[in-house]
């Protein structure tokens, strides 16, 4: 025949003992103090690297040309203008990571006048193949990471 098992009162002293080993906190049940101690457990593995991760292929970046090279052409002879940002006056050159951080772009933003023309323009620094328009936003996408390249560009012409 089976019995419940039966436990003796020293067992439940061991166990009331125990609990008040814990630290106690104002305002916490015993319970919640329990919690807590899990929690700073677990704490101390948050940052460590667990296990070898594969490094992520990025594309590499190809200058045909140099960006820091005498232009013939300034900003104000072009068909097209880049405006700087209106509250520092920064150049609206931005860098995205994108596809999970294994791909990046540069996009050229605050463009006014002939998007084309910039593009063709960018030709001698960038291949033709990695350059992108989105005529909707008049933003020009490069693929690959061209943020200083082109802002040294843009600043040659006198952006």
């Amino acid at each position: 025949m089976f019995t419940a098992p039966v436990f003796s009162r020293s067992v439940r002293t061991a166990f009331k003992v125990s609990l008040r080993a814990v630290p106690s906190l104002p305002g916490l049940t015993p319970s919640a103090q329990t919690q807590c101690t899990a929690l700073t457990v677990s704490r101390r593995y948050r940052g460590e690297v667990l296990g070898h991760r594969p490094q992520p292929t990025v594309m590499k970046t190809i200058l045909i040309g140099d960006a820091n090279a005498t232009p013939k052409e300034f900003k104000d002879t072009l068909p097209y203008l880049v405006k700087r940002t209106s509250g520092a006056g920064w150049l609206p050159v931005y860098r995205a990571f994108i596809k999970g951080n294994t791909q990046i772009i540069t996009t050229i933003r605050r463009i006014e006048g002939d998007v084309d023309r910039l593009a063709k323009d960018l030709e001698t620094l960038i291949p033709k193949e990695r350059i992108e328009l989105k005529r909707t936003t008049n933003h020009v996408v490069l693929k690959g990471d061209y943020l200083f390249a082109v802002r040294d560009w843009l600043t040659a012409r006198k952006f």
